[in-house]
């Protein structure tokens, strides 16, 4: 019964009741995958070996198809080491030459992909004796004077930096800091000038890891990744995000910018759907769509979006379904934000978090669009109602996880309700959202008397304040006539 004491008087039921539905999913996860993964994993190595065996025969035939493989150039400096400390100096020789051949190729993505790897290889082979190394100076002394970019100022392809970790190993092990540390500045900038700034980052992490207290190059590495990042940045993007971009420090600018997922889609592609979840946010770079509301058989058009414009900001920044669609009208290209990057933001570019928030508040929600356009998207009244509920979460069998927890009783329709939890942590808040729940409660929101029963899904989620959270949830049948006029007559 509600207000029973075996109910637990906190949110401690809510944390178990995820607790013991995520183990019972990751358990059944676990059961049903582990042969597929075994013979995923066993069938890639495989194919892995193929592919690599197949890419060194082709360079080591004069074909140059191969340098554009990043699945086999990222092999090569360390495969290119291993042939020299096994003795196979020919055949490791022979690569080499390819690969400077590559350097005077009429295809200036071929030139660029050779002079990587060669710099590459350059380090992994360092420590190791031979004429390795005299072979390469002179074709890496031409190679430095043009490093490779890509034409439209993004990044080109992410290389492997395994071989430049395990030189810094090595370097450790020999307790050489000092070299360490130049050779992790030296390819920082190299990787930064490359627009491989993936890789620069993670070697700026790993420099701060082996020496926190070089500080010059610390700090002289990170002005040279930004200022190549701000350099690098399309034009375009700077010209249709000006008013985005004005509050913005640069570094938050760069971040913003090699966040976004360039995406082109073709027309009629609905990117996000009524009554459904999304947790992306588009940035339109080019391009028409419509935002449309559907009510019975009926579509509405509430706008016509084209660049400049952002949407998904409804259920981006709140945890709710969508109350509307979005649909391409012509090819267009958008820049996708994922809500997993703005989570890693709240904790590194909190005011980042801050400043893109406001600035999206500010545009007209599909909330006040549907309002100015006088369309009711709620097709059931509300009736005010308080007190307790105890409330069930349910797997995806409809069997009961964990025990039953307590919501405060906000308001109810004949279609669904909403109440209030208090957690201190959000993501067991967020985890509520698309579940089944089973509900018990009050018509007069009291503690004794009959109680109306009832299953639905949570479709929001939002945080209010204190750690309080609405949560609301639409039944999977309406409320029975004599049950909303019992709610009404508690509830004036």
């Amino acid at each position: 019964a509600v207000g029973q004491s075996a109910w637990f008087p906190d949110h401690e039921a809510l944390d178990l009741a995820f607790t013991h539905l995520m183990d019972s999913e990751k358990a059944k996860r676990l059961q049903d995958g582990i042969q597929k993964k075994y013979e995923l994993e066993l069938a890639l190595k495989k194919e892995h070996a193929v592919l690599l065996k197949t890419g060194l025969n082709s360079i080591m035939k004069g074909e140059r198809h191969c340098f554009m493989d990043d699945r086999v150039m990222q092999n090569l400096p360390h495969t290119v080491a291993k042939l020299y400390q096994k003795g196979k100096n020919r055949t490791a020789e022979l690569l080499i030459h390819r690969l400077c051949d590559g350097l005077t190729d009429d295809d200036p993505d071929i030139r660029d992909a050779a002079a990587g790897i060669l710099a590459t290889i350059h380090e992994e082979i360092r420590p190791l004796e031979g004429s390795a190394l005299a072979r390469l100076d002179p074709y890496l002394a031409k190679a430095e004077k043009a490093p490779p970019k890509a034409d439209d100022g993004t990044q080109t392809p992410a290389r492997d930096i395994s071989g430049d970790l395990e030189i810094v190993d090595r370097h450790i092990q020999q307790n050489n800091g000092e070299a360490a540390v130049k050779f992790l500045f030296d390819r920082i900038v190299a990787y930064a000038r490359d627009k491989q700034f993936s890789a620069a980052e993670t070697l700026r992490d790993k420099l701060l890891e082996v020496d926190p207290m070089a500080l010059s190059e610390i700090v002289k590495s990170g002005e040279i990744i930004e200022a190549e990042k701000s350099g690098a940045i399309n034009a375009d993007f700077l010209d249709i995000w000006t008013d985005l971009n004005e509050p913005l420090i640069p570094e938050e600018v760069n971040t913003l910018y090699y966040a976004l997922d360039e995406t082109t889609f073709e027309a009629d592609h609905t990117l996000f759907e009524q009554g459904r979840f999304n947790t992306r946010l588009f940035f339109i770079n080019g391009g028409e769509l419509k935002l449309v509301y559907r009510q019975e058989n009926r579509e509405l058009l509430l706008k016509i979006l084209c660049a400049g414009d952002i949407a998904g900001v409804d259920t981006f920044f709140e945890d709710t379904v969508c109350t509307t669609s979005l649909i391409t009208l012509s090819t267009v290209k958008v820049g996708i934000l994922h809500k997993t990057t703005l989570d890693q933001w709240r904790k590194e570019s909190p005011a980042l978090v801050s400043k893109l928030r406001d600035y999206c508040l500010k545009l007209e929600s599909a909330s006040d669009i549907l309002k100015k356009k006088g369309v009711a998207r709620r097709s059931y009244r509300r009736t005010p109602l308080s007190g307790p509920a105890s409330i069930q979460v349910l797997s995806s069998r409809g069997g009961p996880v964990g025990k039953p927890f307590r919501g405060d009783l906000s308001d109810i329709s004949a279609g669904g309700l909403s109440f209030y939890i208090k957690t201190g942590r959000a993501e067991t808040a967020r985890l509520l959202l698309g579940r089944k729940l089973y509900l018990q409660f009050s018509p007069g929101g009291k503690s004794n008397g009959p109680l109306i029963r009832k299953k639905g899904t949570v479709i929001g989620v939002k945080y209010q304040q204190q750690n309080d959270y609405s949560v609301h949830v639409k039944f999977d049948t309406l409320l029975a006539d004599h049950q909303m006029a019992a709610i009404r007559d508690g509830h004036p």
